[in-house]
């Protein structure tokens, strides 16, 4: 395939690639080392989407979507009946769910009972 200029006038291009010829429209890409680059690293999430420049002149622009890394996962230290523990980075985690229907009283037990297993739990881990 061979790209040459149909005119020395605007930015129309022919692109010919054996029996048929195209005209197209010379569009540039405004950021395409940061494009070029991401493409190097491999799969390339983000918006592409066309503008103006100052001349009138289409310019195709690709915003990368910011996303953050997964990071570290929190390290399960007990699983418990109805809920865990677990220890990040900077933190130790407690979660319990217990429904509702069972009544204040015995959901105060039942996560009082869970919160001990959890915290003598955590005791033995940091003993051994």
């Amino acid at each position: 395939m061979s790209i040459v200029q149909t005119d020395g006038v605007g930015p129309n291009l022919k692109v010919s690639s054996g029996k048929s010829e195209l005209n197209m429209k010379k569009i540039s890409v405004k950021n395409e080392k940061n494009v070029l680059n991401s493409l190097k690293k491999g799969v390339v999430k983000g918006c592409l989407y066309l503008e103006k420049d100052n001349e009138g002149h289409d310019v195709i622009c690709f915003k990368a979507y910011n996303c953050k890394s997964k990071g570290e996962r929190d390290q399960l230290i007990v699983a418990l009946e109805t809920g865990w523990l677990k220890e990040s980075s900077q933190r130790i985690k407690f979660f319990s769910s217990v429904k509702k229907e069972v009544g204040a009283l015995q959901v105060s037990k039942v996560m009082n009972r869970e919160l001990e297993t959890a915290m003598d739990e955590l005791f033995l881990q940091n003993i051994i």
